[in-house]
């Protein structure tokens, strides 16, 4: 039974997070993700232009966004494809890029969120890292660590490895060849609630970074 309940969740994250971290101006790709802010833009019949998604500094339109999530200012976390159409809106008639929303998911404000890996859009770096603590806070993954520098801006990104049985988190460290040895600590977190399996009420995963190893289970 957990090892069907495994294979369920590997299809469902598989689909959820193999959206490849793409710009969206990439015409004819589908599957792609994005953070996004949903925008009230203004009843059509009085020249606005409805419910939008900003993504960055752009404005696409949605075709199928949910009643759920038609709230002004909601952050969310998408899964969608462009179409081949143009949504024109406001006096001008200005044209927008029309999207297909294929998952969507009210983003955690106070997480950040897991990447899945892709080599054609990330470098993974393994800058030393010393993990002093991991906590589940509600929905989010909160990992106190500590490394070396104090001179320039360090990166951490984590990333979800769904190539093997076990679903792992891997920390990736980008030090920037900072030449500084202040040791500095810090707490990150990062959003667990894509993972969720509907069928179950827990999710078990490793979490991994520089020889760290450990198994954790996300109970919602």
């Amino acid at each position: 039974m957990k090892k069907l309940i495994w294979i369920y969740l590997l299809i469902l994250l598989s689909f959820i997070m193999s959206c490849s971290k793409e710009a969206f101006d990439n015409n004819g790709l589908d599957g792609l993700e994005a953070y996004a802010t949903i925008v009230d833009a203004g009843v059509g019949a009085a020249d606005g232009c409805g419910w939008m998604l900003q993504i960055n500094d752009e404005y696409v339109h949605p075709e199928n966004l949910p009643i759920e999530f038609q709230e002004n200012g909601l952050d969310v976390y998408i899964c969608y494809s462009l179409r081949n159409d143009s949504f024109y809106c406001g006096i001008a008639a200005i044209p927008y890029q029309s999207i297909d929303i294929l998952n969507i998911y009210q983003q955690n404000r106070n997480c950040l969120p897991i990447h899945t890996y892709n080599s054609n859009t990330y470098s993974y770096h393994t800058d030393a890292i010393t993990i002093n603590e991991i906590t589940i806070i509600s929905n989010c993954l909160q990992i106190d660590l500590s490394y070396s520098g104090g001179c320039k801006t360090h990166e951490f990104l984590l990333f979800a490895d769904l190539s093997i049985p076990d679903l792992s988190f891997k920390l990736a460290h980008n030090a920037n060849d900072d030449p500084c040895e202040a040791w500095l600590t810090t707490t990150i977190s990062y959003d667990l609630s894509p993972f969720k399996n509907p069928d179950s009420s827990s999710v078990g995963f490793f979490v991994e970074a520089n020889g760290y190893r450990k198994y954790f289970e996300y109970i919602y």
